[in-house]
């Protein structure tokens, strides 16, 4: 519950309505895979699972297209600095469909 109101007179409780991961993603112009999205190679994708890698962005490694598959890998951005980085690469990692989240972009017959 929220609290509003100036004075004493006009106080009241107001209920908080709770977000869905669904609805907070949507906010920041992400959407959850669906069950019968085919990942094509090179796609840009954000991490939502919960840990170490949450919110970093990456790009998939190779394309499964079995649907039936729930890993995904992906390579993370943030360990692809490029060839003149200090840092030792990281080989691609796996992640369940449901850790990802894509850009939602218009269909194509929306533009």
């Amino acid at each position: 519950y929220d609290i509003l109101g100036d004075t004493l007179g006009s106080l009241r409780l107001v209920k908080k309505k709770i977000k869905s991961m669904e609805e907070i993603l949507r906010e920041q112009g992400l959407k959850i895979v669906p069950d019968s999205y085919e990942f094509r190679d090179g796609e840009t994708v954000v991490i939502i699972a919960e840990g170490e890698w949450e919110g970093e962005t990456g790009y998939i490694a190779s394309t499964q297209n079995d649907t039936a598959s729930k890993l995904v890998t992906v390579i993370l951005d943030s360990v692809c600095d490029g060839p003149t980085s200090d840092l030792p690469l990281l080989p691609p990692i796996e992640f369940n469909r449901n850790d990802i989240a894509i850009w939602d972009y218009p269909f194509e017959s929306n533009w």
